[in-house]
């Protein structure tokens, strides 16, 4: 019984911490925080609808086709084209940003962003970051430059999304140690980029 409970919490907080979902649900928040409300629901606009529903609808049919095994893209040949996608629509996303001059904040927060994705990319012919925990921590830290009490609030679930990952098997001790490497460095990079840029 006290496995199947942990199973199913750990459930809950991988299903919370999904990469598309808690960016989505960030960029929101971060979008809330703007003063100029109209300009940033541009941006918002962008990269959700531009970035994060065409995954999630590519990611979602690919799955029923059968070419990923499941949503996440759990295997690691398989993420490959996973990543190109992403990168190529981050990369848009980043030129866009910057050649409208969007506000630093948002800017330097998406080439951070796009700049993990690119190292979790090379990693993968060799290793298979975990997205969960790298995007986790790196919108925790990235929630530092918006409000302090939410930035520790994320760092504590971030740890529960990463051991949510390991809980159900999804993936090892390494491979989210890794993820949380790319997350936090990508994070300091963005923190610092905003803050004393």
């Amino acid at each position: 019984m006290g496995r199947k409970w942990l199973l199913m919490i750990a459930g809950i907080f991988s299903g919370l911490g999904h990469p598309l979902l808690i960016t989505a649900l960030f960029i929101i928040f971060a979008t809330l925080q703007q003063p100029a409300a109209e300009r940033s629901w541009l941006i918002s606009g962008l990269i959700v609808g531009g970035v994060i529903i065409p995954i999630s609808l590519v990611n979602f049919i690919r799955a029923r086709r059968g070419d990923y095994t499941n949503f996440d893209v759990s295997d690691r040949r398989q993420r490959r084209s996973m990543y190109i996608y992403i990168l190529g629509l981050m990369a848009v996303a980043t030129i866009a940003l910057f050649i409208t001059h969007q506000p630093t904040s948002f800017r330097y927060g998406v080439l951070c962003c796009f700049l993990m994705l690119i190292f979790a990319f090379l990693l993968n012919f060799w290793i298979k970051a975990s997205l969960h925990s790298a995007v986790s921590f790196y919108l925790s830290i990235c929630m530092f430059t918006l409000h302090i009490s939410f930035g520790w609030i994320m760092i504590i679930l971030s740890v529960l999304i990463s051991a949510s990952r390991l809980v159900l098997k999804r993936h090892t001790q390494a491979e989210v140690i890794l993820g949380t490497a790319l997350g936090c460095l990508a994070g300091a990079c963005a923190y610092w980029l905003i803050i004393y840029r």
